[in-house]
């Protein structure tokens, strides 16, 4: 094994990572003082785990680290790795080569690797143990230390020479045999004094397991009869979970049947809907229908009445005609007689011819000035009067028209004002409808809002209830150790388990005359069980009688049977009672013993001799300043943990073994189960009742529950009906709204033309009153004119017989 290689990063000169490699045989290094080769044994030491910083030429370790220079940036760590060539395995690994590192950090923490694998400087220094190169040998020396080694004394040179030739390692394994040879041993000499401490308990251990044998028999018993129980119980919830399955499935039919209904239901209110909405609409539209038909028939009718007029007139002016025209052939035929007379005439007529040439020419100039047939104002009247007429005529049909058309309107009004009345009333009885619905929808929320409710308050319950059931079956794991617990110590102190056999076997014998051990009769406060063992010492397990015969005849007994010695107290026997202690103070005493103890008043006199001068302290450190406090006669001291001085200044105390406990104390301790176990059955009554009660009321809001959602269903099957209801109602509410409006509109829009309708009768009225005026003015011109014409006529046919 030699020293293969050593890599050096941040340790003291070498900031960088550096290598060096070594071979077999003799190496020198030389180089000026301050270049770094004594740091190079230095940093062999400390891979090799140098505690001594001395030894490696610094103040402390934080020095060996690279701290930096003015052109280099300090390292943050110190780490040396030494390789060793391993191929003759001299080190205890079966590795060709081994290294070794060592890495130290700035704050001064060390930490050691064997091939890059973290171990303790331990681990390291047993490898190296006998190779010549482990801790207290001379492999790696300094310049001073050749001289500390050649001035060494022989001891010191033994040791090196030791370690030089692998002895140290044999050495090292032989102090730690010895060690670990030691330590069995102590561990050994522990054993045997816990295998006789066991002997000694052996034979209450064997009575304990006994009693534990039956206690796990009872709890074999027990965990089957609950086994049991819940085995019933789990049958009984699974058949309640079936009835409740089968429900459920009841009641889902139930809904799928009902929504269907429903589904089917709205359908048909939707068909019914759509059926009333096209009715309504051909409805309007017939009315709106009549309401043109009515229009074109007043105007119609209207224009009738005119046409009738008209006839009238023509009718009139025709049978005119026809006079005029008999008129005219009467006159025609006087013509004719004339002529006749004319011609009869002629011949004078002859003789007026010439002067009547001259009577024509001035004639015919006379005809040529009158106006001619057609042109004459006559005509002209004729025309205007005509016009006037046909206008009047308009001017009457107009106002038939209007008034029709008015009567109509108002009609519609009426109609409409109905319409709207009753489209108001229905919008009323809507608006009642909603107010009912909004009524129905507030005990929908009641009803659902009462269900919530009941349902919290159930699960409340059942929360409730499974916390009493939790809280019950702790009481019960809790009461279950007490009964074993209570159960035991009766046992002790029935079969007299702790007691001596003669005290056992005479209380077995149950003598009528006996009352029974001391320990029994007597009652000690908490507490104080220590003390007054102490105090009672052996006494507490003495037998008490009411006289010294019976006394005598148990020691005959005891004394026959050979079974041992006991200690009697007959009560017969007179006992003059000491007189109580002299205390200076009362600082740091609980009390006299006889005061705390509680006891029938046979057995006084008894007590009396026992513990007549005892009192029960605090602790030791006051009862010894009692005792130096006291003069003359002292009394009994006993502190509360059992530690006993007595009169003459003799000290009792330790400590019990563990698990040991006395007569009194057991009594206790059975005393405490007792009433733990009644406080235990006081809860489990408590729990049963409330959980009785919680079932009872779980019971109730179930069927609280169930009315609730039979209402909250029926309510809310009517809401479903009412929605549908309210949903037609709606859109009957906005047909009706939509008529009203309309109906509104219309009957504004007709009460203006009904408005505007008067005022055009009216204009008509004054026009007609005007045509009129106009009319008879025309007809007297034309009056005027016609008798202008005749006599016009009259001359133009004389002229025309005079031509």
């Amino acid at each position: 094994m030699f020293l293969k290689r050593l890599e050096l990063y941040g340790f003291k000169t070498f900031s960088q990572k550096t290598e060096i490699d070594f071979t077999r045989g003799f190496l020198a290094v030389v180089g000026p003082n301050g270049s770094g080769k004594s740091n190079l044994t230095d940093a062999i030491r400390f891979c090799l785990g140098e505690h001594s910083v001395k030894a490696m030429r610094a103040t402390k370790l934080e020095e060996l680290v690279f701290a930096g220079s003015p052109t280099r940036k300090g390292a943050p760590y110190a780490e040396v790795t030494a390789i060793f060539d391993n191929s003759d395995s001299v080190l205890p690994l079966d590795l060709a080569e081994v290294a070794i590192t060592r890495r130290l950090d700035a704050s001064g923490d060390s930490k050691f690797f064997i091939n890059r694998t973290a171990c303790r400087l331990r681990d390291i220094h047993e490898m190296l143990m006998g190779s010549g190169v482990g801790p207290g040998s001379f492999s790696v020396l300094g310049g001073k230390e050749v001289d500390m080694v050649l001035s060494t004394d022989p001891k010191e040179r033994r040791n090196m020479l030791e370690e030089t030739a692998g002895v140290n390692r044999y050495k090292f394994r032989k102090r730690e045999a010895s060690r670990r040879l030691e330590k069995t041993a102590a561990n050994l000499t522990r054993l045997y004094d816990i295998l006789r401490e066991l002997e000694l308990q052996l034979e209450e251990s064997e009575k304990q397991l006994e009693r534990y044998r039956k206690y796990r028999e009872a709890q074999v018993e027990l965990k089957a009869l609950e086994l049991e129980l819940a085995i019933q119980e789990w049958s009984r919830l699974q058949q309640s979970i079936e009835e409740l399955r089968a429900k459920l499935a009841k009641a889902k039919a139930q809904v799928a049947e009902l929504e269907e209904l429903s589904e089917q239901a709205r359908h048909a209110l939707e068909a019914a809907s759509l059926e009333k909405r096209r009715r309504d609409s051909e409805r309007e539209r017939l009315l709106a229908g009549c309401a043109e038909l009515r229009e074109k028939t007043s105007v119609t009718r209207a224009n009738l009445d005119s046409l009738v007029k008209r006839r009238n007139e023509l009718e009139h002016s025709a049978l005119n005609a026809e006079a005029r025209l008999a008129s005219a052939d009467q006159r025609m035929q006087d013509c004719e007689r004339e002529f006749e007379a004319v011609l009869a005439a002629l011949p004078e007529a002859a003789a007026e011819l010439a002067a009547s040439k001259e009577k024509l020419q001035q004639a015919r100039l006379d005809r040529e000035q009158l106006p001619l047939q057609g042109h004459s104002p006559h005509a002209q009247l004729r025309q205007r009067l005509a016009a006037l007429e046909k206008e009047q005529h308009q001017g009457l049909g107009r106002r038939e028209t209007l008034r029709a058309r008015q009567e109509a309107d108002d009609e519609r009004i009426l109609e409409l004002i109905e319409k709207r009345e009753t489209a108001r009333k229905e919008l009323m009885e809507a608006a009642d409808e909603s107010e009912m619905d909004s009524e129905l929808v507030e005990q929908l929320q009641e009803a659902g809002t009462l269900t919530a409710q009941v349902e919290a308050e159930k699960k409340q319950l059942e929360q409730q209830l499974l916390e009493v059931q939790q809280q019950h079956r702790e009481l019960e794991r809790q009461r279950r150790p007490l009964v074993s617990k209570l159960a035991e110590l009766e046992a002790l102190l029935d079969d007299g388990s702790g007691l001596p056999p003669a005290v056992r076997a005479v209380l077995q014998w149950k003598d009528p005359g006996m009352m029974g051990l001391l320990g029994q009769l007597v009652k000690v406060p908490n507490g104080l069980e220590q003390a007054f063992e102490a105090a009672l010492g052996g006494h507490v397990n003495d037998v008490i009688t009411r006289d010294r015969r019976v006394a005598s005849n148990l020691i005959d007994r005891l004394k026959q049977e050979r079974i041992g010695r006991v200690t009697f107290w007959p009560l017969d026997l007179e006992r003059m009672p000491p007189p109580p202690p002299q205390l200076p103070d009362r600082r740091g005493v609980v009390g006299l013993a006889l005061e705390l103890l509680g006891y029938p008043r046979e057995i006084e006199s008894v007590l009396g001799e026992m513990l007549g001068r005892t009192v029960i302290m605090e602790d030791m450190p006051t009862a010894l300043q009692l005792y130096d406090r006291c003069r003359g006669r002292r009394p009994h001291l006993v502190t509360r943990q059992g530690e006993y001085l007595n009169p003459s200044g003799a000290l009792t105390g330790g400590a019990a073994r563990q698990n040991q406990s006395g007569l009194l104390s057991r009594r206790r301790l059975l005393d405490e189960a007792r009433q733990q176990l009644q406080k235990q059955e006081i809860e489990l009554q408590r729990c049963r009742d409330r959980e009785e009660r919680l079932l009872a009321e779980r019971t109730q809001a179930d069927q609280t529950l169930q009315a609730a959602r039979e209402a909250f269903r029926a309510l809310k099957g009517e809401l479903a009906d009412l929605e549908a209801d309210g949903k037609r109602r709606n859109q009957d509410r906005e047909r009706l709204q939509r008529g009203l409006d309309k109906a509104e509109e219309e009957t504004k829009m007709l009460q203006q033309r009904s408005q505007a309708a008067d005022l055009e009768l009216d204009e008509l009225e004054e026009t007609l009153a005007k045509l009129s005026v106009k009319k008879a003015e025309l007809e007297g011109q034309l009056t005027q004119f016609q008798e202008e014409e005749a006599r016009l006529q009259t001359l133009r046919e004389e002229l025309q017989g005079r031509l």
